[in-house]
């Protein structure tokens, strides 16, 4: 295939292809040390696993194409935790937003710039809209993102993370879940899901 084809979603003629991966914490633990960096010295589990996995996929991708190409990564963000306004926590439905992380070719292979990469996106939407978001904001966002994945030379990657959620403390009437599992959105490349394990320290990577 070419880079071209690469980027069409999987409607066109892709095979949906589902993997899990389990992350321990002492794993993790060990991950983080790895990932850890002047400019974020202590990251968290997300940060690690994210640019562990945001590494390999970009690994996977020069494996395909013979040589190595920018990237993007885009997280879904908690908009609750980042608005200043008391009403923010008790809004009904989804309230997230993304933010975008971006890797020229000489910086894929380094975890701790990716986490640098990764925090950075995540303090700017902070910053950007502590206070208010507009409908404007989010026009915008997606004018400049859909030019990001139009181009022919860049990999783009969408991951959420459902770690803190207390998924495994459901309980409706016959005990809590031994195990949870989430489906992933079809018509979709490179995206991915993190949920915490069973133990609630580890990581569960879909």
């Amino acid at each position: 295939n070419s880079p071209k084809k690469l980027m069409l979603p999987l409607t066109e003629n892709y095979m949906v292809r589902r993997r899990r991966f389990v992350f321990d914490a002492s794993k993790i633990a060990a991950l983080k040390v790895k990932a850890a960096s002047a400019t974020v010295p202590s990251p968290t589990r997300v940060e690690a696993v994210s640019a562990l996995i945001w590494k390999c996929a970009m690994e996977a991708s020069r494996s395909n194409l013979g040589f190595v190409r920018s990237s993007t990564w885009r997280h879904a963000v908690n908009m609750r935790k980042i608005l200043a306004r008391p009403f923010a926590e008790n809004l009904l439905g989804n309230f997230s937003f993304y933010a975008i992380s971006r890797v020229e070719e000489n910086e894929a292979n380094d975890l701790q710039i990716l986490v640098a990469k990764l925090r950075k996106s995540v303090e700017e939407l902070k910053v950007k809209h502590t206070n208010e978001i507009r409908a404007v904001d989010v026009v915008q966002f997606f004018k400049e993102y859909g030019e990001l994945i139009e181009k022919d030379d860049m990999d783009n990657y969408t991951c959420s993370s459902l770690c803190r959620f207390p998924f495994c403390s459901a309980n409706f009437g016959w005990g809590k879940p031994s195990c949870t599992r989430f489906p992933l959105t079809e018509g979709f490349k490179n995206m991915f899901l993190l949920s915490d394990a069973t133990d609630g320290n580890g990581i569960e990577a879909y």
